[in-house]
């Protein structure tokens, strides 16, 4: 295990602890071990040995060494044990920490090698969106006002950043309904939303092309799924208000 790549919150009601996602599995050194059974460190790091000991587990394939900086800025070697050796420790020590740690790092890794990121990833991704709903009232009310200028382009904190993935990873957590504020739309973005037949999206652009037009009626024989709107508010499609 070269690095931490994924951390991700452990929480039992009594401790709360960022815990290392890597290669399919979970890592923690003794002292994390210790702290979440709530056991001195030495009495970890001699359950270990004797689960090596005894051959219950192989040390190469359960074991990785990280280097961290430590307090004084020079580099350590810690050792890092991967979910066998934890829950094997933990049933040795307190089986029914044991048990809850097992069965909430077993969640974890179906949700990371199912759908490829952890929870942390998710809970980004949220505060992207409320800075996002917060940027489209604000739009929202100017329309609503006939106060958002035609030849505004719409930017968040300066950045540029791949819409079509971030639209996505938005999709993935919507409920009802997305609001799309864009004067790019084209039958890219109308394929991305018929993905999602659950969530009710209304689009607003500058300017409905022929061409636009002509896409949105062909979905619509199919989909009932989007609206489109210019920015003076004249409708294409279904909604359900």
């Amino acid at each position: 295990m070269s690095d931490i790549s994924n951390l991700v919150v452990y929480s039992d009601g009594e401790l709360e602890l960022k815990v290392s996602v890597n290669n399919q599995t979970i890592w923690l050194s003794a002292d994390e071990i210790a702290y979440i059974f709530n056991v001195n460190r030495p009495a970890i790091v001699k359950h270990i040995g004797n689960i090596y000991k005894d051959e219950e587990l192989e040390q190469n394939s359960t074991c990785s060494i990280l280097e961290q900086v430590a307090k004084d800025g020079k580099l350590r070697k810690i050792n890092f044990y991967n979910l066998d050796v934890i829950i094997s420790v933990g049933y040795r020590v307190n089986s029914k920490k044991a048990t809850k740690f097992r069965k909430w790092a077993t969640t974890i890794l179906k949700d990371y090698i199912n759908d490829g990121y952890v929870i942390n990833h998710h809970r980004i991704t949220e505060q992207r969106l409320l800075l996002l709903e917060n940027d489209v009232n604000v739009i929202k009310s100017k329309i609503k006002e006939n106060k958002l200028e035609t030849n505004q382009g719409i930017f968040y904190d300066g950045q540029i950043y791949d819409s079509y993935s971030f639209i996505n990873d938005l999709l993935k957590i919507a409920n009802n309904e997305v609001i799309l504020i864009d004067n790019y739309v084209d039958d890219t973005v109308l394929t991305l939303f018929s993905k999602y037949q659950n969530i009710n999206f209304i689009i607003y652009t500058n300017n409905i092309s022929k061409q636009l037009k002509l896409d949105f009626e062909k979905y619509s024989k199919q989909y009932k799924n989007i609206t489109l709107k210019t920015v003076e508010t004249h409708a294409l499609g279904h909604t359900n208000a």
